[in-house]
């Protein structure tokens, strides 16, 4: 087991502070995660095309290769800035992000010697090359969208106040990526994500996260997560690769079950409650209409993150992380519609509503 886990690298929790932020929390965008857009090594040339109900994605390399599933740990930094920007209504959030590249490599588990950043700018160019071309719906739009994993990827090199010498990276997120964090079709992913060392993994992981989620339990034929996975192995390699991950079970919060009769995979949440646990569960203190302090509950579980007991102890870290710059507005996500008492009916100024819709006219327009 040990060969297929990275070591925790940062174990002092120093994934990146940004001025007074907390830790950003991983996440990921849902409508990416079951579907093949990122290679599993590097190199590969291959045009794909995919269809599974309904939807079609066909991606096509540039002289770089394919982007590959550890390529979108970009993304995926990017994506968890842009949500916490989103969630703390910052005016300047937007499809441009900024940020340095060893922070980027500390989020990620990563070693910071130069051969990595060396690996991170060959990223940056396999996900400005590779194109998609899909009519997925992202943000209630459906649309056939053809671009870049990235729109624009630059890295600068130079002395930073109080840092040294640091190279700073500068991407921007394509707006079909953007609609979709925007409306926060996004999913909490477990910090030990970025610890698998096989790229089968992290590709199982994230099918686990998307299509088992908060249930018990899923199933799928061989055949169809093949085409998941999008490796294009034969059915006899990717038995022996599944058992691979089944025997160590490393898979952060799934276990994963091969039945070699029936050709058929079983993804077992490790956290699972039951209904009766989590509807007696002494955590979750309701409030009117089926609400957690405030809250949704359906906002509440796809805030989640793995490993926390009930969608109380969520609330209650949104309510910690919201009250760091202002009261919970009725216009935010999940947020409670119903009257709120004297010290927290205070109305957001004109100007500031005007700052909140130019964003998002931003973000859908970018």
């Amino acid at each position: 087991m040990a060969d297929l886990l990275d070591p925790d690298r940062h174990p002092n929790g120093d994934l990146f502070v940004l001025e007074d932020l907390p830790c950003v929390v991983p996440k990921s965008d849902m409508p990416s995660m079951p579907h093949p857009y990122f290679a599993l090594r590097v190199g590969d040339q291959n045009v794909r095309h995919y269809e599974n109900n309904g939807v079609e994605i066909t991606v096509e390399p540039s002289i770089h290769g394919l982007a590959t599933i550890n390529d979108k740990d970009i993304w995926l930094f990017a994506i968890s800035h842009l949500v916490r920007a989103l969630e703390r209504n910052d005016p300047e959030a937007s499809s441009y992000i900024r940020f340095s590249a060893s922070d980027f490599l500390r989020f990620c588990n990563r070693a910071t010697g130069g051969h990595n950043y060396k690996k991170l700018r060959a990223g940056l160019n396999r996900l400005m090359g590779t194109r998609i071309l899909t009519n997925q719906e992202t943000g209630g739009k459906r649309t056939t969208n053809n671009f870049g994993l990235l729109v624009d990827g630059t890295t600068v090199e130079g002395d930073v106040v109080g840092r040294g010498r640091e190279m700073m990276i500068e991407v921007q997120l394509p707006p079909w990526l953007c609609r979709s964090v925007e409306q926060f079709d996004v999913l909490t992913i477990n910090e030990n994500y970025f610890r698998l060392r096989r790229p089968i993994d992290r590709r199982l992981y994230e099918i686990a996260r998307k299509h088992c989620g908060s249930q018990k339990e899923w199933f799928v034929g061989l055949d169809t997560l093949s085409i998941k996975i999008g490796a294009g192995y034969e059915i006899r390699r990717l038995r022996y690769e599944l058992q691979k991950a089944v025997d160590a079970d490393i898979i952060p919060d799934y276990r994963i079950f091969l039945d070699r009769k029936t050709d058929t995979v079983r993804f077992e949440n490790r956290n699972y409650r039951t209904p009766t646990q989590k509807k007696g569960g002494a955590g979750e203190s309701k409030g009117h209409n089926g609400r957690i302090l405030g809250f949704d509950r359906a906002y509440l579980e796809a805030q989640a993150h793995p490993g926390e007991p009930d969608l109380k102890t969520v609330a209650e870290r949104l309510k910690r992380s919201r009250s760091l710059t202002r009261k919970t507005s009725p216009d935010e996500p999940g947020a409670s519609t119903e009257p709120a008492s004297d010290s927290e009916n205070q109305p957001i100024s004109e100007s500031r509503r005007d700052e909140l819709k130019q964003l998002r006219q931003q973000l859908t327009s970018s």
